[in-house]
């Protein structure tokens, strides 16, 4: 079978881009090109463990090498002639170093493969939101915030398509509702899986004069 160019290309591309070896331009292009692609991400984040991996291969090696030390220390204990003069407290002292950093490897990689899926994210943060109907008493009523309600409601009960469809009707003028609109739209397309298409409106708002979603925005983002 012969080789698959393109597949190899892309992932000498995105190994090139977590080794630093692409030039500012070339790098450039490549962030702009995972802001909005979910599968260059994923594979950034499975390179990245591996590059961390190879980095940490010596310490996976001393730690394999400390454990047949130690061992062999256990057998000839009380022995005349030791295999080796470091003391036994400072080869375990070691190899807990080399545990840990093992360990936390480890953990680094099972917490990527088991991170929440973007439904998850969306309806934790949809729980988060606040209700944005104001009451008769401000000196400033918004206008038209029921439709905005009555989509986070719609989020909450898992019905993504028919909160982008009110919302999709809902055109307001102030600046903080269309931060808002944006909001609930991003929830919505996260919790139909179009991570790719919730980015963009994610970015809007948090560049938007809307509170707090601004910065439920830009967590909500760092997890995705």
């Amino acid at each position: 079978m012969e080789p698959d160019n393109a597949a190899l290309d892309h992932a000498k591309e995105i190994e090139d881009f977590v080794a630093g070896r692409m030039s500012d331009g070339e790098r450039t292009r490549f962030e702009e090109r995972l802001r909005t692609d979910l599968t260059l991400r994923n594979g950034v984040k499975a390179e990245q463990l591996i590059h961390d991996a190879k980095s940490l291969e010596h310490v996976v090696r001393f730690k394999t090498l400390l454990k047949e030390v130690a061992g062999e220390v256990e057998m000839k204990d009380g022995a005349l002639g030791a295999v080796i003069s470091i003391g036994r407290k400072s080869i375990l002292a070691w190899m807990a170093v080399a545990a840990s950093v093992a360990m936390i490897l480890t953990v680094g990689i099972a917490r990527w493969m088991s991170a929440p899926s973007s439904q998850e994210l969306a309806m934790d943060y949809a729980t988060q939101s606040l209700p944005s109907t104001r009451g008769d008493d401000d000196p400033e009523p918004y206008s038209g915030v029921a439709e905005l309600d009555s989509a986070l409601a719609l989020i909450l009960t898992k019905q993504p398509e028919k909160a982008l469809t009110l919302l999709a009707a809902f055109t307001p003028v102030e600046k903080a509702l269309l931060c808002k609109r944006d909001w609930l739209n991003a929830l919505a397309l996260l919790q139909r899986g179009e991570e790719e298409r919730s980015v963009p409106l994610l970015d809007g708002v948090i560049a938007g004069t809307c509170h707090p979603e601004p910065g439920l925005a830009r967590e909500l983002k760092e997890k995705l």
